[in-house]
């Protein structure tokens, strides 16, 4: 039997987050959510419950955000890891790209058409 390996790439970010909560004013301690508490959280909510990525938005989109998904969340002694989907803009023919080799002023435009259940992003 033999061990074969996949390579992955992928963008991260990490974070230390000291601070984080719903806080009475002028007071330095969080009443309710420290950074565990909203983390043990947002894993009951999003994956744990085995809810459709769909309903997993972190926020409700406006004219300046779309929305972003939990993707999943894992803890290991206290530690979490948080991998988000965020959603981008689309048009009516599907998802916009153009080549990266094309000279700026020949680069033509091609859509991928999308399934109603993909959500475009990164």
């Amino acid at each position: 039997m033999s061990n074969k390996t996949a390579t992955i790439t992928c963008e991260m970010h990490v974070y230390d987050i000291t601070q984080c909560g719903l806080y009475q004013k002028k007071e330095k301690n969080p009443k309710h959510m420290g950074v565990k508490e909203l983390l043990k959280e947002l894993k009951n909510w999003a994956t744990d419950s085995q809810k459709p990525l769909i309903e997993t938005s972190t926020f409700t989109p406006n004219r300046q955000f779309l929305e972003s998904y939990c993707l999943g969340i894992s803890e290991n002694r206290g530690q979490y890891l948080l991998a988000l989907w965020n959603r981008v803009p689309q048009a009516k023919k599907g998802l916009g790209m153009v080549k990266g080799s094309a000279a700026p002023n020949t680069a033509k435009v091609s859509h991928a058409k999308l399934g109603k259940d993909d959500i475009p992003g990164y």
